[in-house]
């Protein structure tokens, strides 16, 4: 998964929890499912960061978790 400048330059004022979000719902350009992995190494951050936002936003019912370390926006047609 890369980001594009255009990409970039939309999140780069965001939190990251909004980063991730903006990852998740725009899966069509980034692939449906996002695994873990690939949004640590998106955002450039370490996988446990991103883990504990991944939990938080679950927790909170804004992604769903399909699997081990596997996510996606609710409402995607995954």
């Amino acid at each position: 998964m890369q980001l594009d400048e255009e990409h970039r330059r939309k999140i780069v004022n965001l939190s990251v929890s909004n980063k991730v979000l903006y990852l998740l719902k725009n899966s069509g350009q980034f692939g449906d499912l996002q695994h873990a992995d690939d949004i640590a190494r998106t955002l450039e951050m370490k996988r446990k960061n991103i883990d504990s936002i991944l939990s938080r936003l679950c927790l909170k019912g804004r992604i769903e978790r399909k699997g081990s370390g596997i996510y996606k926006f609710p409402g995607s047609d995954v």
